[in-house]
């Protein structure tokens, strides 16, 4: 059902399906509100006296008249703490069941009462705190003993300057953190004396260092085993290189299966032709030190140069065959070297010594 009403505020008829309405839009609504409100915070009331200090007091419809006794916050607390019910003595209780007890103002000497028993509450008032923060006294230096002015703050002023208290903490730290050596001792490694603390996880310390420790743990040949063994079994790196992804996605193309960082004895492969028992390695032009970008090879390179040789020893000793393909090899043409590794799978035997083709 439609009403037809007219706006109290700009005359405007309208047409409205709420017969609750009142304005035409919500901007009318809100002016007028906002007005009331306003009208009606700002209309006084009754001239009053502040039961305090006695100032004449405007009163307002905004809050009620028994909250406007006071001109202000301080007038009012002032009140509250002078009234009959809150005087009374330490060992009395108050009508809510709390004790009620009585302190004195370390700046005006005044008796003042809360209800907090400790010494945490020293001040009657805010503004007493802060003057006697701001007030000065004598104090004496905790480390060179010189007298000195500073503020009067309780955990404030307790050396002269910065670098008397640099010289504190670090006379601290040497007493605290560092106990008295015990008699030298003897690296089993190297030989070397060293001096022991008395910590308790240093009580059976018998190396100098770490090196050391790691050094005597791998002399022996059956540790240094197990520990090949254990850290070919990781899968590394965690992360392809390009170099690689561009050779498994040409051998998925040609539907041709393998795996990738599989453990062969004493290396990873890149890529491992289990059928064709073939390897192949996607060597890094700048690790792998290539003879035509890097002709002077650095130490490291030298170090990976060597160990790649002896894998490929090793592993054609074993029946394998090895392809290395470099980083530049891949990035001209990834197809050629995909085909050479066809080409090379197609005329291998198989892993049980039948003069068979591998089909690929």
């Amino acid at each position: 059902m439609s009403y037809c009403k007219k706006c109290p505020y700009c005359g405007i008829d309208f047409v409205t399906n709420d017969r609750r309405a009142v304005f035409c839009s919500r901007h009318c609504a809100r002016i007028v509100t906002n007005t009331k409100r306003y009208s009606l915070a700002r209309e006084k009331l009754e001239q009053r006296l502040c039961r305090t200090c006695g100032k004449s007091l405007a009163l307002t419809k905004a809050l009620p008249s028994s909250q406007q006794k006071y001109c202000g916050n301080s007038c009012a607390t002032t009140a509250k703490w002078t009234r009959p019910s809150y005087r009374f003595h330490q060992s009395q209780v108050h009508s809510t069941g709390r004790h009620f007890y009585w302190h004195v103002c370390l700046q005006c000497g005044q008796s003042f009462g809360n209800y907090i028993k400790t010494s945490i509450s020293k001040f009657c008032s805010v503004k007493c705190k802060n003057r006697h923060q701001i007030s000065r006294r004598l104090a004496t230096c905790a480390y060179c003993g010189k007298n000195f002015v500073t503020l009067n703050r309780p955990k404030r002023g307790k050396f002269c300057s910065c670098r008397c208290y640099t010289l504190k903490r670090q006379a601290m730290s040497k007493e605290t953190y560092l106990p008295s050596p015990q008699p030298k001792r003897v690296c089993l490694r190297c030989g070397k004396n060293f001096f022991d603390y008395k910590h308790p996880y240093t009580l059976l310390r018998k190396f100098c260092s770490v090196k050391c420790a790691r050094q005597y743990a791998f002399a022996d040949s059956a540790a240094r085993q197990r520990m090949r063994k254990i850290r070919l079994l990781h899968v590394f790196p965690v992360k392809d290189t390009k170099i690689e992804v561009a050779l498994q996605d040409e051998l998925r193309k040609r539907g041709i299966k393998f795996v990738t960082h599989i453990s062969l004895i004493i290396c990873q492969p890149d890529i491992f032709l289990p059928e064709a028992r073939l390897v192949v390695f996607a060597d890094g032009d700048y690790w792998h030190g290539c003879p035509i970008h890097y002709p002077i090879p650095t130490k490291r390179q030298q170090e990976y140069i060597d160990r790649d040789s002896y894998q490929v020893a090793y592993l054609t000793r074993l029946g394998y065959r090895v392809l290395r393909f470099w980083e530049h090899e891949i990035k001209k043409d990834v197809v050629a070297c995909v085909d050479r590794i066809v080409n090379v799978a197609a005329g291998v035997t198989s892993k049980f010594g039948q003069n068979r083709l591998i089909q690929i």
